[in-house]
């Protein structure tokens, strides 16, 4: 075995920026008591869920960072909201300890498969390459590497924002967590437990998981007023009577939220000294980002909705591009978002300005109006697109923007890039994902013998699923209300069940 040292904690877990962690002592130490069992050789997984903000990124950094302390080699994933990639947020820590234990240039089996599943530009290989046994080889594969690589010391796997997994990697979980039965391995997971964001699969798959021993789930609820007091306690060094008094405002205002509360005090002023009577508070929380956003200037603002639609990460390349601003002007109203605390500094060299939650960001867009968003997703996109040939991590971006352009005519580009995405998901062998992406294709089409195609598409990647109920249905549906030559198509593979029902021969629909 190749002998490997853990890698550094993310850098936003190690800077100087973090507010103070209070409260959750009883939470952390639930993470941590599992820890003698990991190292004794016992898989465990760790769910933390909650609101939006309310602290499930931190608890499983703070976590994290303890048990590296112990000796547990951390790797940390996390998911995009809108275009994330297959198999996120598994594939940034299978990436780094395949080539930390294994090398780069690894050529074993299991080792090719992995790559291929996380692999984001790589070439997509033809249809036959295909097998409805591929994602049992890759649940395999990923179990042989993270034993390998717990045999040489305890290993942390961290899985945040699970809300916005693809299915594909979800349903990799159970058959990670039995596979790991004997290996000291701790999986970390945050979700979202509230609406829009919670995940029906996901409630599904924690509900499955539910059975195996070594899983359990932590619910975070909001700060009671104490632990608000004990926040502004290490904010400021006034008179208990004026914290009392300040922090009593601040749980009625932001309901305990951390998030909102860290907001709310600096919307205060980031009073640091011992005065803080008197202290200035929105009337709403919702008062909060929008207060912020009339601190710069209308122009500003715009640029600054346009790097929300863009993403959480804010390049300033990409910005320029799209706004058509020169980059002097870009820049200049990033740093005048940045000092408004809209944006957050880069943690590192190399890192993009972001914004600081995704609470923050949904204020931003949630302040464009709604006449404006397709012009603002059509200009992204065609920025994206010139740069051709488009890397295959942008393809789920160019998908995304274009369908919230169909406003604009864009339909017939939704309908291409939403059908590649498909393909590149298909390539990954993340065929739940696939198969999704199909059937959102066929719904925009306005072709009936293209939308025939793209869920017999879909169809074909339920199977390889093993989802032979949606497969079945979709197959169904082809054949008795989609186009002539399609499902004359359908029936000619093989000869007609009795009563009409669809069936697969050789990968092949008949009805």
């Amino acid at each position: 075995m190749r002998a490997w040292k853990p890698p550094l904690l993310p850098r936003a877990w190690r800077s100087s920026d973090q507010p103070p962690f209070v409260a959750r002592e009883e939470e952390l130490d639930a993470v941590v008591s599992v820890w003698p069992d990991v190292v004794s050789g016992a898989v465990h997984c760790v769910f933390v869920t909650g609101e939006p903000g309310v602290g499930k990124t931190r608890l499983i950094a703070e976590a994290a960072t303890r048990l590296s302390a112990h000796g547990a080699a951390v790797f940390a994933g996390s998911c995009v909201a809108e275009f994330g990639a297959p198999f996120e947020p598994l594939d940034a820590p299978l990436r780094r300890l395949l080539d930390l234990v294994r090398g780069a240039t690894a050529t074993d089996a299991a080792s090719r498969l992995i790559r291929q599943a996380i692999t984001a530009d790589r070439a997509e290989p033809g249809p036959e390459a295909r097998d409805p046994g591929d994602q049992h080889r890759l649940a395999t594969a990923i179990v042989g590497l993270l034993s390998e690589a717990a045999e040489s010391r305890p290993i942390v796997i961290v899985l945040d924002d699970l809300h916005w997994a693809d299915e594909a990697a979800l349903r990799l979980l159970p058959r990670m967590i039995a596979g790991l039965e004997d290996s000291s391995v701790l999986l970390l997971g945050g979700v979202r437990s509230t609406h829009p964001d919670r995940s029906a699969v996901v409630d599904r798959v924690l509900a499955n998981l539910s059975s195996f021993e070594g899983v359990r789930r932590i619910s975070l609820q909001t700060l009671t007023p104490d632990e608000v007091l004990a926040y502004v306690r290490t904010r400021s060094t006034a008179s208990d009577a004026d914290l009392l008094e300040v922090a009593t405002r601040l749980r009625f205002l932001t309901g305990g939220n951390p998030f909102l509360l860290r907001e709310a005090w600096r919307y205060a002023g980031d009073i640091a000294g011992p005065d803080v009577a008197g202290i200035s508070l929105p009337e709403s929380v919702n008062d909060l980002p929008y207060t912020r956003l009339d601190t710069i200037d209308p122009a500003q603002r715009h640029l600054l909705e346009a790097a929300a639609v863009l993403g959480m990460d804010v390049v300033s390349d990409e910005l320029a591009a799209i706004s058509g601003e020169p980059a002097e002007t870009v820049l200049d109203a990033l740093d005048r978002a940045l000092a408004a605390g809209l944006l957050e500094a880069p943690h590192g060299a190399g890192d993009d300005l972001r914004f600081p939650h995704a609470i923050a960001r949904q204020a931003v867009l949630d302040g464009i109006p709604a006449r404006d968003r397709p012009a603002l997703h059509a200009r992204a996109a065609a920025m994206l697109e010139q740069r051709a040939p488009a890397p295959a991590r942008l393809t789920q971006r160019l998908a995304y923007h274009y369908v919230h352009a169909l406003d604009l005519g864009f339909r017939d580009e939704a309908v291409l890039y939403t059908a590649a995405a498909a393909e590149l998901a298909a390539s990954r062998i993340a065929y739940e994902e696939a198969a999704r992406l199909f059937e959102q294709a066929a719904d925009l089409t306005q072709s009936p013998s293209r939308r025939d195609e793209l869920r017999l598409a879909a169809a074909r990647n339920w199977l390889l699923a093993a989802d032979f109920a949606r497969a079945r249905a979709l197959a169904e549906r082809v054949c008795a209300l989609g186009t002539r030559s399609i499902s004359c198509a359908a029936r000619s593979s093989t000869k007609k069940r009795p009563g009409g029902r669809a069936s697969t021969v050789g990968g092949r629909w008949s009805c």
